[in-house]
């Protein structure tokens, strides 16, 4: 939704496919392993025209996903918030 002629609010939440890379290393043992998973997340932010075509954001997403790391290494749960800076152009 903009908001005036130049600042764009913004509002997402939805199904999310997230993949995570676990890596271990111990005296007793080392292991990696990867896998992708299944989750939510939901994200806001602002942007701003910079020109007619392009704007310059602001977000943060927070995102909760199981992840299936297979044999041994079980489920990995990966949550938490990002923020991000973003650049846009549309024609």
């Amino acid at each position: 939704m903009f908001l005036g002629d130049r600042v764009r609010a913004y509002a997402s939440a939805g199904p999310l496919m997230q993949w995570a890379q676990y890596e271990e290393s111990s005296v007793l043992d080392d292991g990696s392993n990867s896998g992708f998973g299944l989750g939510v997340y939901a994200r806001t932010g602002l942007e701003f025209a910079v020109s007619p075509n392009s704007l310059v954001g602001f977000g943060v997403r927070w995102s909760d996903a199981t992840v299936d790391l297979g044999g041994d290494d079980g489920d990995l749960d990966v949550r938490g918030v990002q923020l991000a800076v973003t650049f846009s152009q549309f024609y």
